[in-house]
């Protein structure tokens, strides 16, 4: 558990990050592409047109 110190250090640096953050990230997208063993030469890479 948090001492009383830690407890306000942290608080400290809460308000710091709050007053500095310039990305308040809302959303993380994930991607799944289920993709059997037997496929050969396949790539996600957005830098290839090819998929």
């Amino acid at each position: 558990m948090f001492s009383a110190m830690n407890k306000e250090q942290f608080n400290k640096w809460q308000e710091y990050m709050n007053e500095q953050a310039f990305v308040v990230p809302v959303q993380y997208h994930y991607s799944v592409v289920p993709v059997s063993t037997k496929v050969k030469g396949m790539t996600l890479s957005p830098a290839t047109k090819e998929r």
